[in-house]
């Protein structure tokens, strides 16, 4: 694997910790409620739909072992635009 392949995997970890410590105390009301969590939260997506878009165009035999590669894109770029 290529260095490149290693950060971008690094940032879709990193960002996906972040989702996971910024919604573990939140139930429905309190999400609704918090714009600032939903901003994070959205933007922690757009960087792991980023990386992982990068990943496939870098090293596509990396990305294709990526469960729901091309979901995780779309929902991105749903968010996105």
């Amino acid at each position: 694997m290529k260095p490149k392949s290693l950060i971008l995997l690094n940032d879709v970890a990193a960002a996906c910790e972040l989702i996971r410590e910024f919604t573990s105390d939140l139930n429905r009301q309190k999400w609704i409620d918090d714009m600032k969590t939903r901003l994070a939260v959205e933007r922690s997506f757009d960087t792991i739909g980023s990386a992982l878009k990068r990943l496939s165009h870098h090293e596509p035999t990396v990305a294709e072992r990526v469960p729901g590669l091309e979901d995780i894109v779309s929902f991105r770029n749903f968010l996105t635009h």
